[in-house]
Parts: C-alpha cells; structure tokens; sequence
C-alpha cells in the first residue's frame, strides 16, 4: 500500500502552481498591443470575396472612421506576397496606402493619415496582383462591391489608434464595460472587489482541503 504525501507536498505543489498563474499574469499585463479605435462591426467570419488582378474592392458607405486613427485593418488571405493598395476618401481628403502582405491568413493594417474628427469614409482595396480573399460575413448591408458588382457580403473594418498599449492599463476600461449590465448600485469597483473576494475564497477552499489531509 501506498503511503500517503506529506502536507508539505500538497502546499509546495499547490504554491508552485499559483506561482506559474501568477507569472502567467504578470507577463500577460505587461504585454502590449495596438488598441481599437473603432470597427464596422461585421465578423469576420469568412473569406467571402478574392480580389483578381487589377481588380478593386470597394466598400463606398456605411463605414465611420473615428478621429486620431492611424491604421486602417482588414483580414485577408494571400497565396504569395501581395501588393495592396486602399484609397479612403473622407471629408478631409482622400487617402492613399499602399503595402505588401506576406503570404498566408494575416490582418493587413494600411497606415493612413489620421482624421480631425469622426466621419463617415468609404474605402477601396486593389491588388495589382490578385488576393486569394478578404473576411467578411454574408451580412448584405453595407454591402461590398468588386469591380462595382455586389461581392456577396461585406467585409470586416478595423481601425487602431497609434503606438501601443500595455494590457494592464485596459482593466479599468474593461471594468467600465462589464459594469454596463451592473445592478443600478453597483459600481465599475464592484468587479475589483468581486476578483479579490472569489481569489481569496479560492485560496480558502483550497487551505481548507490541504488541512484534512493526514
């Protein structure tokens, strides 16, 4: 028979295991990425048109680009590297990107001089090329056009603000969100303090545990 682990075991592998949590978190706050101006909202939910070469993607209205955006992101598949032109027309002038997109499934973000204020846009995408396809859902309004024919859905739209951000500096926006659907006497706090209870009382159910060990 078997005899049975020491306490001691059960806290140092309990200890370990919240030390690699806890590490996992720390590296994951400290990570950074580019943040979201604003989108179209349509899913990406498929490649629902390619674009043949020479041929010119366009999405002419339903489209609002926030004001301060530098970076206009679309989802495309690309069989080799490819060429891609978007010309954003706005209120304050039209403008132009131009970049080459590796091979493969990737966002393709089109760097574009940013607007003054919030506005309706209206974009085109030519691939001199070719491009294998552009996400999208099978949502028909605002719909897309290939060469100025109806493209089956319409495609995803992406806009980011400049630079990066650490993750950990996006907790107290994604507080304020969840307290949207809080009861009227709560406040963006109430998940704070939600988190620190449940970890404490996870931390209590398991010293509970470990204590009826023999």
């Amino acid at each position: 028979m078997n005899s049975p682990l020491p306490r001691r075991a059960y806290w140092l592998t309990l200890g370990a295991l919240f030390a690699v949590a806890l590490g996992g978190l720390a590296i994951w706050m400290l990570g950074s990425s580019r943040h979201y101006a604003g989108t179209d909202s349509v899913a990406p939910r498929a490649a629902i048109t390619g674009i043949p070469p020479g041929g010119k993607l366009c999405v002419p209205r339903g489209l609002f680009m926030p004001a301060g955006a530098d970076t206009v992101r679309l989802a495309v598949s690309a069989d080799a590297p490819s060429p891609l032109e978007l010309m954003l027309g706005t209120p304050d002038g039209s403008r132009r990107s131009r970049i080459v997109v590796p091979a493969g499934e990737r966002d393709a973000d089109f760097p574009v001089r940013p607007l003054r204020r919030d506005a309706p846009v209206g974009l085109c995408v030519s691939a001199p090329r070719g491009l294998a396809g552009v996400s999208g859902t099978l949502r028909v309004a605002p719909p897309a056009l290939l060469d100025g024919a109806p493209a089956g859905g319409a495609i995803s739209v992406w806009y980011l603000d400049p630079g990066t951000e650490r993750e950990a500096a996006k907790l107290d926006e994604a507080a304020e969100r969840a307290s949207l659907f809080r009861p009227g006497f709560a406040g963006p706090a109430m998940y704070v303090v939600l988190f620190v209870v449940m970890l404490l009382v996870a931390i209590g159910g398991i010293a509970a545990l470990v204590r009826r060990v023999p």
